[in-house]
């Protein structure tokens, strides 16, 4: 990979909410397994679930409710009622949500996110990138989780349950990419010196990961 490439593919990431494209903040508000809990300690619901899928929800600045998110999109106010979820499975390696917007009355979409290894067969072939490998290859190289994203258009709001019935093979398909999800977790500080010192008490130390192998041998290096 030539220098440019790479200072070409590093400048395509967006680390503000306002700059990512309406699509992808679609699947990134939508796309999750969390919960809100409702606590006599808290004013606001509180959030159970993936710490890093708590991240990227406080990120697109939407609100979680029972069955919904809202928030901001290009100036107008948006909720997505989430009507069913597949849940994400470590053998298929991706989760997907079935949903509708506010902003497209009586349209259903479903929302996919995954391994890019995964995802890369479910996307239409006009939506996936010359470059998709390369870049999801490019930030795993560096120690980040790299999810690729995808919706699409699935039906109507009573199509829900038939879909739901259905299966997930019948809208995992032919989804518009609609970009690469990058997480950064960093190391922290003195996991170096408690791995040294197992090691010198004469532990084996050995890293048990269900991130992507590049990903994995990175942090690993690190």
């Amino acid at each position: 990979m030539s220098e440019s490439e790479v200072d070409d593919e590093e400048t395509q990431l967006l680390t503000q909410p306002d700059e990512i494209p309406p699509d992808a903040l679609s699947v990134m508000c939508s796309c999750h397994s969390l919960i809100p809990i409702e606590s006599k300690a808290y004013r606001y619901p509180t959030i159970v679930g993936d710490p890093l899928e708590k991240a990227v929800l406080d990120f697109t600045d939407f609100k979680l409710y029972d069955d919904s998110v809202s928030g901001i999109i290009n100036g107008k106010s948006i909720t997505y009622r989430i009507h069913h979820r597949f849940a994400f499975s470590s053998h298929l390696k991706r989760m997907t949500v079935l949903a509708s917007s506010t902003d497209e009355a009586n349209k259903l979409f479903a929302f996919t996110k995954g391994a890019p290894e995964t995802m890369k067969s479910l996307l239409s072939t006009t939506s996936l990138p010359e470059t998709y490998d390369k870049i999801a290859n490019y930030h795993m190289h560096r120690g980040r989780r790299v999810l690729a994203m995808g919706r699409r258009r699935v039906g109507k709001l009573q199509d829900a349950n038939k879909l739901r019935k259905e299966g997930r093979s019948s809208v995992e398909k032919e989804l518009e990419f609609v970009g690469f999800l990058v997480l950064e977790c960093s190391i922290k500080p003195d996991t170096r010196n408690v791995i040294l010192e197992l090691q010198k008490s004469g532990h084996k130390c050995v890293m048990i990961t269900g991130d992507a192998i590049l990903t994995a041998a990175e942090v690993a290096r690190q």
